[in-house]
């Protein structure tokens, strides 16, 4: 996707440019809630063709809208069938885990809560942290 050419109309060419100056959403992940909570990775899936979308045409932003909730608003353009999708959810800390929650098309808000980790899980999470905080010193 690129925003040059003369056969682009105007709006269309500031919508790329827009869309070009925010940074690919993967780049904002891991989320690491207040309650520990760790959400690892964004997925756009395609809204005309359900594929998912190449991670570097997932563009957007993560905002703290609570202390406890990271509201994630972006858009994916779908090379495989050249459509755009508007993503938009929230994150909120939800027990030792969170909920992703999302708007679907019946204008109500959906929410699924995430499985817990594991005490394996959890503690590998913990060691990977260790080895990298050695390894930035």
């Amino acid at each position: 996707m690129t925003g040059e050419g003369d056969d682009i109309p105007a709006d269309v060419r500031v919508w790329i440019t827009a869309f070009q100056s925010d940074a690919p959403l993967y780049k904002s992940f891991p989320l690491i809630l207040p309650n520990g909570g760790r959400v690892t990775k964004f997925n756009g899936v395609c809204s005309a063709c359900e594929q998912l979308i190449d991670p570097e045409m997932v563009r957007g932003r993560v905002m703290w809208s609570l202390p406890t909730v990271a509201t994630v608003e972006g858009n994916g353009y779908c090379m495989a069938c050249k459509s755009i999708t508007h993503l938009h959810c929230r994150f909120r800390a939800h027990g030792t885990t969170y909920k992703v929650e999302w708007p679907g098309v019946d204008g109500r808000w959906h929410a699924r809560i995430a499985a817990p980790l594991s005490p394996w899980r959890l503690l590998v999470q913990r060691v990977e942290r260790l080895f990298r905080s050695i390894s930035s010193v």
